[in-house]
């Protein structure tokens, strides 16, 4: 990511949960934003600001030129804004920015935390395949829990395995507000009699910001015309103010600047785990058996169903390399040879939203998403074939659909196996 850009609330914002607030069920709407969100959010304010500087530089195609159909209505399509790439929002206080707590990580009843622990699988288990190894507790069974988020110093502690750290609950960085709603009825536009509703909001605490990274460099036909369109963006103030979330929430934008994530990968060896900054949306594989086995959506679509096997290659650096032979190089990259052996994924979110433009008053398809904190743990070859993984993994967006909104966003840490 090129970009930094600091947003600040300062009224309510609604994040829903995808269902419907009305009668006894209230309005879930204090979600921490989805990384789509944040993504449309930025998209529809360029649009306002930037269109007339993108189309003269964009190519322009149709929708009948790509999907080999009518158009809809007869309606012209453009490709647009299609470059953007985003990752977080991120909750950012007191000059730190914070990631969401590692599922690997233990409270103790002593107020410290642990990792816990991989052990290899006895069998009779009933682990969905291809894992073979348990992650297990280390510590003594505690009702206590280790929080929600850590500082991005913690995080890099943790990385090295050291638990030596400070996590924050969801209450440091933005209370819930409940609110009374009246039904409207959507032909009339008016109040519908008798239709009430509650509804629940986040209010971010003073001195807390939403933390955005974010790329777009516009070109024409085969990289002509090359521009950076979030220095244009900074240029004109397009963000000073942007709609985010639902019920037209507002917050504003305290600091823009070019700024990339400052991430350091760990010293790589035979053992890597990857942790997930970001939810992640993962291919779903059809249940065949109504067993464990055919659970759907957790695995990376990267990694063998069946063996585990991590199906990346050897990434080859462009450099100043033709573009022919630099994908015939890449076609002839050997695949890193390393396979997933365990998974520590707390319980799956759900996602859903409505399709606007062209195709109102559509429902998207609901989707189970793997969460944040969510960790993988790979067994490879060797350090060399470790050092691949992590240049693959570390640092980057790998969720099978989405990654460009900053779905799948992860980082590489370093594990040990119990005997």
């Amino acid at each position: 990511m090129d970009y930094r850009i600091d947003f600040e609330a300062r009224d309510l914002l609604y994040f829903g949960d995808g269902l419907q607030a009305d009668g006894s069920t209230a309005g879930s709407g204090v979600n921490w934003p989805l990384p789509s969100i944040v993504n449309s959010a930025l998209i529809a304010a360029m649009h306002n600001g930037l269109e007339d500087d993108v189309q003269k530089i964009e190519s322009r195609h149709s929708a009948e030129h790509y999907n080999k159909r009518e158009l809809r209505k007869g309606a012209s399509v453009r490709y647009t804004f299609g470059g953007v790439q985003t990752v977080g929002p991120f909750p950012f206080k007191d000059g730190k920015m914070y990631v969401p707590i590692p599922a690997d990580i233990q409270a103790g009843k002593d107020g410290g935390f642990a990792l816990m622990r991989l052990i290899p699988s006895q069998g009779g288990g009933n682990l969905p395949r291809p894992l073979n190894h348990l992650v297990a507790p280390s510590l003594p069974p505690s009702k206590e829990t280790p929080g929600n988020w850590i500082s991005v110093d913690d995080l890099e502690k943790y990385l090295d395995g050291n638990c030596n750290i400070k996590p924050m609950k969801n209450s440091e960085f933005y209370g819930v507000e409940r609110r009374v709603g009246i039904g409207i009825n959507p032909d009339t536009l008016s109040t519908e009699e008798g239709k009430f509703y509650s509804a629940e909001y986040m209010r971010l605490q003073s001195g807390v910001s939403l933390r955005v990274y974010a790329t777009y460099n516009a070109s024409g036909y085969q990289g002509r015309n090359a521009t950076d369109m979030m220095a244009k963006a900074m240029e004109k103030d397009v963000f000073s103010a942007i709609r985010l979330g639902g019920q037209a929430g507002i917050v504003f934008r305290k600091e823009m600047r070019k700024e990339d994530i400052a991430l350091s990968p760990v010293t790589p060896t035979r053992f890597v785990k990857w942790i997930l900054l970001t939810p992640a949306i993962f291919g779903y594989t059809p249940k065949e058996v109504a067993d464990a086995s055919s659970i759907e959506g957790w695995r990376p679509g990267f990694v063998d169903k069946e063996t585990g096997k991590v199906h990346l290659k050897t990434e080859v650096p462009r450099a100043n390399l033709p573009r022919d032979e630099w994908r015939k190089l890449v076609n002839e990259a050997p695949e890193i040879d390393a396979r997933l052996i365990a998974a520590r994924i707390p319980k799956h979110n759900v996602a859903s939203g409505w399709k606007l433009g062209a195709s109102a008053g559509q429902p998207k398809p609901t989707r189970r998403i793997v969460p944040a904190g969510s960790v993988f743990y790979f067994e490879c070859a060797d350090d060399d074939n470790a050092k691949s993984l992590i240049t693959a993994l570390h640092a980057r967006s790998r969720s099978d659909e989405c990654g460009e909104q900053g779905f799948g966003f992860g980082v590489c840490g370093n594990f040990e196996i119990s005997k």
